[in-house]
Order: structure tokens, then sequence, then C-alpha cells
């Protein structure tokens, strides 16, 4: 769970109460596996995982479709890591860096020669799913936490709640996910709990219920949004307060597995080093992997050539990468309500106007015209006139692949035209960086990023707010 990652540093911070934080670590329960050793100064790997295996037994709320799916009232068979991310913690530059790994990635089976989903190798236990991992990604693990799903609602319940923008009514009908409109929500633990584990998505645009077929990747996008907002969370709440730390640990302790070669010493050191960190500069990673079909499943397979950037990260031979920090622009951003958007149809794929511009309204843009282009458009593009530069800018930020922006006189003001090309794929939820192709000569205060394709987004991604938007709490 990305919760896992807030265990850590709750446990860090914990550690740095001496005596109390002693007892409390020591009455962890501990996970007896053979690790890669590492010094305290040195960068180490952290296996955190998301298991449903406790909570078999005991899970008899109204959520038990977030644990089992739904129409699932009986347990199932064996026990499951749920959640895989890799934290590499860089004591020296006091770094942090997580790299999800997807639950149905092909690989091969420590101590067997079976190709299996990498969720499977867990039924062997803790030792057998970290080599596994080891093995198959070419890198070491030094230290394991586990976290059961019970923990992950109690710390939810414990910091009152995770607030999230929804730009539009999503749900699961899976896990019981529920949003029915547009804006913040501060996310209870049944309702956290199914956002993170859903993998069966649908999203509203217009009237019209449409499903993110991007299931475990789409799902890790989501859980990284959901890591950022959690540990923000995390951080206005103080948890140097002892009594608001006791409460938060205790939470922990009672779901909580750690291996049994993280010392209380190692604790206190990484408590010290990380006592300012600041959880912005916390840098997600997803594993590049392309879909597959193996004994009649779905499956992932690592792309290699795509993956060892990342991987080179967390095996020690590629430096970490900063957060990527783009200025605020000096005046206001911009809003969807503000831009009015013409969609025109320069392929022959049916529909695809209407479709896009319904994709567009639901994010706030105002539809004008929608229609056929006149003519074939090969690379879509987007128009603007006399001071509609930042309105097509922000348009371009919901499209993949980005488009090119480019001027004409017969528009003005926030009215922009959209032209569909060949290249055309989708509307993102999630608004993207700009880049040098989608800004204009003209647009005032605008920035270029560069965005490394092996950590694109990838599926629907929702719950960080728009710029001029705040969601501290409940709306």
């Amino acid at each position: 769970m990305g919760f896992g990652i807030v265990v850590v540093m709750l446990l860090l911070v914990a550690a740095a109460v001496l005596t109390w934080g002693l007892i409390k670590i020591n009455s962890i329960d501990r996970v007896d596996v053979d690790l890669a050793e590492v010094s305290n100064a040195a960068p180490q790997n952290f296996l955190l995982v998301g298991s449903d295996t406790r909570d078999l037994k005991r899970e008899s709320g109204g959520d038990r479709g977030a644990i089992f799916g739904k129409g699932k009232n009986a347990e199932p068979a064996g026990q499951r890591a749920d959640t895989m991310l890799i934290l590499r913690v860089d004591p020296k530059r006091t770094t942090l860096e997580v790299l999800s790994l997807p639950r149905d990635l092909l690989v091969t089976i420590a101590g067997t020669n079976k190709q299996a989903k990498l969720n499977s190798a867990y039924n062997g236990g803790s030792q057998r799913l970290v080599d596994t991992i080891q093995q198959n990604l070419g890198l070491q693990i030094h230290h394991y936490i586990e976290v059961d799903f019970t923990g992950f609602k109690g710390l939810v319940e414990a910091i009152d709640g995770v607030p999230m923008y929804f730009d539009r009514p999503v749900r699961d009908r899976n896990t019981g996910l529920n949003i029915i409109a547009r804006g913040c929500y501060n996310l209870s633990p049944d309702q956290a709990l199914a956002y993170a584990r859903s993998r069966h998505l649908e999203y509203l645009t217009g009237k019209k219920w449409r499903s993110d077929p991007t299931a475990d990747l789409g799902r890790i996008t989501r859980q990284q949004i959901f890591i950022r907002r959690a540990m923000a969370k995390v951080s206005t709440l103080g948890i140097t307060d002892l009594n608001t730390l006791r409460q938060l640990v205790d939470v922990a302790v009672e779901s909580v597995k750690v291996d049994s070669s993280l010392s209380f010493d190692q604790m206190l050191s990484l408590a010290r080093r990380f006592s300012k960190f600041d959880a912005k500069t916390m840098v997600t990673h997803r594993l590049p992997a392309n879909p597959e079909r193996f004994g009649g499943a779905s499956v992932l397979a690592v792309d290699d050539a795509a993956a060892k950037g990342v991987l080179d990260i967390f095996r020690g031979v590629a430096p970490p990468k900063p957060a990527t920090t783009v200025p605020e622009p000096d005046a206001p951003p911009i809003v969807a309500a503000a831009v009015t958007v013409d969609v025109r149809n320069g392929t022959r794929r049916n529909r695809l106007a209407g479709d896009t511009g319904d994709e567009l309204a639901a994010l706030g843009f105002n539809l004008g015209v929608v229609e056929s282009a006149p003519e074939a458009v090969t690379a879509t593009r987007i128009r603007y006139g006399s001071g509609g530069s930042a309105a097509a800018v922000l348009v371009a930020s919901h499209l993949v692949p980005t488009p090119q922006v480019v001027e004409d006189e017969t528009l003005s003001g926030t009215h922009v035209a959209l032209d569909l090309g060949a290249d055309y794929s989708k509307v993102s939820a999630q608004q993207r960086g700009p880049d040098a192709s989608v800004t204009p000569n003209s647009a005032p205060g605008a920035t270029t990023t560069t965005v490394d394709p092996a950590d694109e987004q990838i599926g629907f991604a929702i719950g960080d707010p728009p710029p001029g938007i705040d969601c501290p709490k409940k709306d």
C-alpha cells in the first residue's frame, strides 16, 4: 500500500522518541527474511507490500468488496500481495524514490522454473517474493515492510481522511468506490481503500460511463497520486506531537510486519537524517511494461529497454532524479470553464468529435461547434486567436499525444478550435505538464519541462486538484 511509505515515516519519527519509540518498535511483528546487507549511511531499498492476508479472517464490514471483489463473500484461497512498492531511501542525499510494481507482472518464480504473475510469488512466503523481485529485476532488497488492509484503513482514520479532488463522478462496482459529483472529497477509510484497490474504474463523461481499460497500470497511477495526497496530509498534522504520534503508531503496530534486521539504531539514524523531509520532493516511478497474454490470462511483461533507466536508480548504478517543479505563473491560471472549444473530426473514426467533446465538457470546458472537418487532418492541432494562447495551452495539456498549437486570426479570446487528426489518442483527465510543442511564442509565463517517457502516467489519473483549487478537507 502507498500507506507503507507513511508507515516508514511514522516509524522513523517514533524512533526519535527514544524510550517510547523503542518499546513500540520492539512490539511490531517481525519477519525473518534473508535480505541484502547494507550500511546505515548507504542507499537502501525497502520492499513495501500491501497484503490481504490478515483481513481474510476478520473482515466483516460493508467494504468487503474492496477486499474480496464484487459479490465475493467467501475468503479467497491462499495469501495475496495486492500492492507492491519499492521505496529507495538515500540517507546522504535525504531523497525518497518510489517504484510501483504491477501485481500482474509476468516473472519466473524464485526456486521454480514456472512463470506466473508477481503477486502469486507471495503464496510461497515473504522470502520467495523478495527473491523473485531481486532475480527478475536485478536489484537488491534491503528491508521488508508489510501492511494489511485493516491497518491501511486504520491509518486513514487516524489522520481523519485523505483529501482528494475528483473532476467528475467515478465508480468501481467491484471495490465499492462511488464519487457522485465533481469536487473535493475527504476520503473515508472504506472509500480510500476502494480507491487504492480500484482496477475496474469507470468515469462519467456527459451521460456515459466509460471504463479505464488500463487495469493494474492505471491503478498504479492513481495510487501514486494517493501517496502524495496522504503524505501531504500527514505532514500537516504535527506528528512530532507525542499524543498524535502515539495514535498513529499504535494503529501501525497492530497491522504491520517488519523484517528482523531493521534495528532500532537504524531507524533512529534514518529519523535524524529525514527529520525535515519535504514530501513534495519524493519522486515516483512506474515500471514500463507491455500487456501480453500468457496461459489464457492477461499479464504485463517488462519492457527491458524502457525500464533500464528506472531500474538502474534502484540498482544503485544511476543517481536519483530530482523532483520536477514548475514555476507558478505570474497571472492567475485560466480555468476550463472560461474556455470554449470547437471540435472537428479530421479522421474516418466514427463519433470521434462527439465523444471527445463529451470528455472535454466533463472536464469543465464549454463546447462550441462539434462537426466533421472539411478535410483530412494528419496531426492534431489546436488553433487560437488574439488573447487565446493560454486557453489553447490548457486544452493541449489534456490531450494525448500533445497536439500542435497554432495561431488562427479568425478566432479571438478564449474561443479555440481543436482539429482531431490521425495521431489523436485520448483526453487525459490529469493535466499534463507543458513542453515546447504546446507553448506558443506569445503565451505569457509559459514554462518548458522535460518528461521521462518511462514515468508518464497511464490510465485515468484523478485525485490532484487543478491550479487554484485547494482540497485540505471536505468541500
